[in-house]
């Protein structure tokens, strides 16, 4: 299922963007260390993707050309220094899936994001790097309910609308902002 989305994403980029991951190959395991920026851990008899770090690569993709259901042990996704032709939509938990439910840390700064900071984010999300994009909305105080466990929450050089709203004091774990 990982091994699928995986090339999945791959094929869905652009040709000059292909040959970037030219170690992700079909017949080869993702798992085996030889994959860019893919990182497992093993549960079980079963091998899952923990990590993806496509740090600062120059892709141009969609974050929704991401089959993030394909990945139910994700925990770090980096992603800043690309471009990301779409919102942070993808992002926001539906009722009743379990995609990205284990997400603690989130780097998506420096990516070209547009659009708004969604009012819901993965629950135990503790890191979360958005600075140096192109957000612009009003910052939700919901996001003091759905992403109760953030520490990190970097939003600098953005276009973000108000003030912090007085429901974010309930984030008490909250160290950077």
């Amino acid at each position: 299922m990982c091994h699928a989305a995986l090339l999945a994403f791959k094929n869905s980029l652009g040709a000059s963007d292909l040959a970037k991951l030219s170690t992700w190959v079909d017949g080869t395991d993702h798992c085996d260390g030889t994959w860019l920026g893919v990182q497992c851990v093993t549960k079980g008899r079963y091998k899952r993707v923990y990590l993806i770090d496509l740090s600062d690569q120059g892709l141009l993709f969609p974050l929704s050309s991401i089959s993030f259901a394909a990945f139910p042990a994700l925990q770090v996704l980096w992603l800043q220094g690309n471009t990301i032709s779409d919102g942070l939509e993808a992002l926001t938990p539906t009722p009743g899936s379990s995609s990205l439910k284990h997400l603690v840390e989130l780097r998506l700064h420096d990516a070209g994001l547009t659009g708004s900071l969604p009012s819901a984010l993965p629950p135990k999300l503790k890191r979360l790097h958005l600075q140096n994009n192109l957000l612009s909305s009003v910052l939700p105080a919901e996001l003091a309910v759905s992403s109760p466990e953030l520490e990190v929450l970097l939003l600098s050089a953005n276009d973000f609308q108000g003030s912090i709203p007085e429901a974010w004091n309930g984030l008490t774990k909250l160290k950077t902002l």
